[in-house]
């Protein structure tokens, strides 16, 4: 052992470096917040027709599209109180679309559901955060207003790093969300509003200014033909209706999808006045003997046994995610919740996690099929979402897309 450290070599520690930072960002000339307005109407609600919002984030800086929120007064209609299902703003937008210089990144139905799902694989304190911002704090009296602050948080693009710069054609980055219907979100029955409206909506989002060297530079690498490269983590998800009173099922997932990181499958049953999917993932059944297991082509997960018993999927969840072996973060749910109203079934396709493009290969047509037995007869959907690689090229020609 003495011989190998002594083959080392000796390197100042960061606690004697008493020196400034070498990076300083000096090229950086300016930030600041922009508000943008939405393209169209001023109120939207789904009793006035007016159901999809729409964006034009378009600037002569940088857009850093992690820092997007959106804010916008809840307008509770006039006939009673309104009860959110849910306490966060995702819960208002079936879906999500993102597009660059008029070309579709991203495309997010069921958005509200699968951003329950995730939001509720957030440490407690996260969760309290997404909370304050927008529904926590109890039932809107009739004809209240209440703002609301929504991140759109599973969005691939705001989860990456780079800036979007500003040479992207006249049509810039466009974001779409289409409202939900009132009965998928807030309670129903005597004395719950079904009636809501949205106004004042805004998007705000840090925009960067360069110096006029750097930013040439880029501008310049554009229009030699070459692409600014970046590399995305999306989501997207197929509702499967399943055979009443039927204890197992085996669906056939069909997408054009290069590599597959992960596999999230939720269950849901019959809607009612206090239960809809976007609150409620049920397992049901015995605990002990549900099963499941997932197949691209050949391959299977996991080798030998399916997933047998609640512990088991619960194992298979929190090593999906990466917390099984963190001494610093876990997740929110007890197992008395994670058996009746939080059960989320992940299965990880990565071969090397931290590695670029390590999923599974899903490019020669493969069907992703999804096997579950031993349920209840209450299952009626399952939700079956995939976690997959995007590589989006921005050129002085528009954007390309590569799944």
């Amino acid at each position: 052992m003495e011989s190998i450290l002594a083959s080392t070599e000796d390197h100042l520690v960061s606690n004697l470096a008493f020196k400034l930072p070498q990076n300083s960002a000096s090229y950086v000339t300016d930030k600041q917040q922009a508000t943008y307005f939405p393209q169209g109407g001023d109120v939207y609600s789904p009793l006035n027709g007016q159901r999809v919002i729409r964006f034009a984030l378009s600037s002569s800086g940088y857009l850093d599209l992690s820092s997007l929120v959106f804010t916008m007064d809840f307008q509770n209609g006039p006939l009673g109180a309104c009860t959110t299902l849910v306490d966060g703003g995702h819960c208002l937008f079936t879906r999500v679309r993102v597009l660059i210089s008029g070309t579709e990144v991203e495309n997010l139905e069921f958005h509200n559901v699968v951003a329950e799902m995730f939001h509720r694989l957030l440490p407690q304190e996260k969760q309290n955060n997404v909370s304050l911002m927008a529904f926590g704090g109890g039932p809107i009296a009739a004809g209240v207003k209440k703002q609301i602050i929504f991140r759109p948080s599973i969005l691939g693009i705001c989860n990456q790093p780079l800036w979007i710069p500003p040479f992207m054609g006249h049509q810039g980055c466009v974001i779409e969300m289409h409202l939900a219907n009132p009965e998928i979100f807030m309670q129903s029955g005597e004395g719950q509003s079904q009636i809501y409206s949205l106004s004042n909506v805004r998007a705000l989002c840090d925009v960067y200014t360069l110096d006029a060297a750097l930013n040439n530079t880029y501008a310049s690498h554009v229009l030699a033909g070459k692409p600014l490269v970046f590399a995305l983590k999306s989501l997207v998800t197929t509702s499967f209706q399943l055979q009443p009173g039927t204890p197992s099922f085996d669906v056939n997932v069909a997408r054009s999808i290069s590599r597959v990181n992960s596999i999230f499958v939720t269950l849901h049953g019959q809607p009612g006045a206090l239960v809809q999917d976007v609150n409620t993932f049920i397992s049901g059944g015995d605990p002990e003997e549900i099963q499941g297991r997932v197949q691209i082509g050949s391959k299977q997960w996991p080798d030998g046994q399916p997933v047998t018993g609640l512990s088991a999927f619960w194992y298979r969840l929190v090593t999906g995610l990466g917390v099984f072996h963190s001494a610093s973060h876990t997740l929110a749910i007890t197992r008395a919740q994670y058996a009746a109203s939080h059960f989320i079934w992940c299965t990880d396709t990565e071969k090397v996690p931290i590695a670029t493009g390590s999923g599974y290969a899903v490019n020669k047509g493969e069907l992703i099929t999804v096997s579950m037995k031993n349920l209840a007869a209450t299952h009626q959907r399952a939700l079956v979402t995939i976690h997959h690689d995007i590589i989006m090229e921005l050129r002085d020609t528009g954007c390309d897309v590569l799944v």
